[in-house]
């Protein structure tokens, strides 16, 4: 699974630098800060999965998705939420959401059974 591209787009570096460590062993990562540089990665990286905070400056998760999903080259890409806010999670049908914090196996497994399951 060394081949598939993760971006990991969350504004709070030390789970950034946690999720990074976490698969960087199993995937290929690519990490961003915010929703408006993951929008132009997401753009020329084409990731396979994009895991995203939804609360961040810019550009939150929820904008970020759905502009991928409008776009017909890229609207195929998986999106993993993570939140702290459980309210926002239950309003989210069609993505896995990930409540924090995070639990670097929960994480993992979920990639993992992603992958195995497209």
């Amino acid at each position: 699974m060394k081949n598939k591209k993760v971006l990991i787009v969350e504004d709070d570096i030390s789970i950034l630098k946690l999720l990074e460590f976490v698969l960087k062993k199993s995937f290929n990562v690519i990490l961003e800060k915010d929703g408006e540089s993951a929008l132009e990665t997401i753009k020329k990286e084409k990731p396979d999965l994009v895991i995203s905070d939804i609360m961040m400056p810019k550009l939150n998760g929820i904008e970020l998705k759905n502009i991928v999903k409008n776009n017909q080259e890229l609207k195929h890409i998986p999106f993993i939420f993570l939140t702290a806010d459980v309210s926002a999670s239950q309003k989210i049908t069609d993505s896995e959401v990930i409540i924090k914090p995070v639990s670097p196996s929960v994480i993992k497994n979920k990639v993992e059974s992603l992958f195995i399951n497209i």
